[in-house]
């Protein structure tokens, strides 16, 4: 019996220990999601930490490709580096992480996609994304 005891609050003491790591990970990653929309997205493979990253076919008379042209023009000329992409990399570490899902979403909902330091958003308007690439600034 008293071999049992010990293995359950080995066992409590163990999922607390998990379970405060997990907070204090999830603390330092900011929120799940941003005020103006955005979630927490696995890193993307290739990008650059202050550029906004638009997706969607190129070269598409589709409105999904025509609103992410629309989308990455009027951030260019509010001065922020955008780049127009129809094909992305990300590094997943598990695909049952709550980014993965976020991911999965994202990618499976209306286009553009558009990416801001590790955070994403479908379909988002440009005030929205203006407001993600502002509370990313320094």
């Amino acid at each position: 019996m008293q071999g049992l005891k010990i293995l359950l609050t080995l066992g409590a003491l163990a999922s607390s220990y998990q379970y405060w790591h997990m907070r204090q990970h999830e603390a330092a990653a900011g929120p799940m999601v941003s005020d103006s929309g955005f979630v927490r997205i696995p890193e993307v493979a290739d990008a650059r930490p202050d550029t906004v990253l638009v997706m969607a076919a190129k070269n598409c008379p589709k409105a999904d490709a025509q609103r992410a042209n629309a989308l990455a023009q009027d951030l260019a000329g509010r001065g922020i580096s955008v780049e127009r992409r129809d094909s992305i990399s990300f590094v997943i570490e598990s695909t049952d992480s709550p980014e993965a899902k976020n991911l999965s979403s994202i990618m499976n909902g209306p286009l553009p996609a558009v990416i801001v330091a590790g955070r994403a958003s479908s379909n988002p308007t440009l005030d929205e994304v203006v407001a993600e690439v502002h509370r990313n600034s320094p």
